[in-house]
């Protein structure tokens, strides 16, 4: 679709060379998940976080 686009010149950017360009490194991908005591909220943060969470409790 993106070739086709590029070939009736509705755009002037070259998907392949997007497609190349991107970072697609294991790094990007992988979840880094932290322990509870790690996890730090700002001052301002944290009564946003604790009012949210006793309106939606599970």
């Amino acid at each position: 679709m993106l070739k086709r686009a590029k070939k009736r010149k509705l755009i002037d950017w070259s998907p392949e060379e997007m497609l190349q360009d991107l970072d697609t490194s294991d790094s990007v991908f992988k979840k880094i998940i932290k322990e509870p005591e790690e996890v730090v909220f700002t001052e301002d943060e944290f009564p946003v976080y604790t009012e949210y969470l006793e309106r939606y409790l599970d």
